[in-house]
């Protein structure tokens, strides 16, 4: 990436770091989105309507703190992030997805059922 600066162009690298930063932020929200809208949908109710289907309320149900809740969560999040990293390093991008969604399988029943 290049950033223009008064003094000139400055060329930046962008690391593994900031390129797993994205899906870090964006995985878990997007995810228990999608979920609670389907699950929505499938009950024949409107995708806007206010209930307790997302992740961290079934935490927060099970007795977790706010806090709790969110350090689990993140957690969780970069668990996955770096099963998914070091899976991809010794198995072709389909196979480290099928592995991946059976550890999200387990981790959803292990922790949020």
């Amino acid at each position: 990436f290049f950033f223009q600066a008064e003094d000139g162009i400055r060329d930046y690298k962008v690391t593994g770091v900031q390129t797993c930063a994205l899906p870090i932020l964006l995985i878990y929200p997007l995810s228990d989105t999608l979920r609670a809208f389907v699950i929505r949908v499938y009950k024949k109710q409107s995708p806007f309507v206010a209930d307790r289907i997302h992740l961290h309320h079934r935490l927060l149900d099970r007795g977790y703190s706010h806090w709790r809740c969110s350090v689990t969560i993140l957690i969780l999040s970069i668990s996955i992030l770096l099963a998914g990293f070091l899976l991809s390093q010794i198995f072709s991008l389909g196979i480290t997805v099928m592995i991946l969604l059976v550890y999200l399988t387990i981790l959803y029943y292990a922790v949020f059922k």
